[in-house]
């Protein structure tokens, strides 16, 4: 698959909490619905429902939970999961895909942007965002150690 490719179909999709795509997404719902839909991997549902007011630490709640499973990756490849932070404790709260076209963007669902949208590693810092890292999960039966 061309990098990218998948990026058209999703581009300026609206966020919606608990969204797991194809018409709306909330961040997690987007790595979840690319992944499935575009990489062929099953990853965690996350929350199947929503309470009313819901905290940011829902992304690391489910690596952590998970840990063994996802893991972090020293260079992004296509597809893969970004974890960011605007926390100085560095604790994951948003999380988005990586794509290799044009050079490298993070492709997330943003509430205050207002949906789907492809941006650089620098605009992100300029965001605000303090932490930047790349993620993969690898299920069970699998050895991510093994290309």
């Amino acid at each position: 698959m061309k990098p990218g490719a998948w990026i058209a179909e999703i581009q300026r999709k609206p966020w919606r909490l608990g969204a797991r795509g194809p018409d709306a997404f909330d961040c997690y719902g987007l790595l979840y619905w690319v992944k499935r839909t575009y990489f062929g991997q099953e990853v965690p549902r996350h929350l199947v429902e929503f309470p009313e007011r819901w905290g940011s630490r829902d992304v690391g709640r489910i690596i952590r939970e998970n840990l063994g499973r996802w893991q972090t990756i020293d260079a992004p490849v296509e597809g893969c999961g970004v974890g960011l932070s605007k926390f100085s404790s560095g604790i994951i709260h948003h999380c988005g895909l990586w794509t290799d076209a044009d050079g490298g963007l993070v492709v997330h669902s943003a509430r205050a942007k207002a949906g789907v949208l492809c941006q650089t590693v620098d605009e992100l810092r300029r965001e605000g965002y303090k932490k930047i890292e790349f993620f993969d999960y690898f299920p069970e039966d699998s050895d991510p150690c093994q290309p």
